[in-house]
């Protein structure tokens, strides 16, 4: 019996505490603060390099592979970040485009 009881106040301490913390993340969310794990592009290191890692791919002297092993990334992070990186571009390219 008593270890019924003791389970019974552990199940209730625990769901205490989850919702504590749904309402932090809720309250930071209002305040808009981002949660969660930064993006692996907004590391410093890798936006000082990307220009120069963009331009190599560009020219073929280096793989996506290889690059995404120099910055420390996976390939789909680069891949996606290419692709986005296309994507801004395609758009400003239209927004000069005369519209007939």
């Amino acid at each position: 019996m008593l270890f019924h009881i003791t389970v019974g106040y552990a199940q209730l301490e625990r769901s205490i505490i989850a919702e504590r913390v749904r309402a932090g993340m809720d309250r930071a969310r209002r305040q808009g603060r981002t949660l969660g794990r930064p993006r692996a592009e907004e590391r410093p290191e890798v936006r000082r390099r990307w220009p120069e890692v963009q331009a190599a791919l560009a020219a073929g002297t280096l793989s996506r592979r290889a690059e995404a092993r120099r910055l420390g990334l996976g390939t789909a992070t680069v891949r996606r970040m290419l692709d986005e990186g296309c994507a801004e571009k395609g758009a400003a390219e239209r927004a000069r485009e005369p519209v007939f």
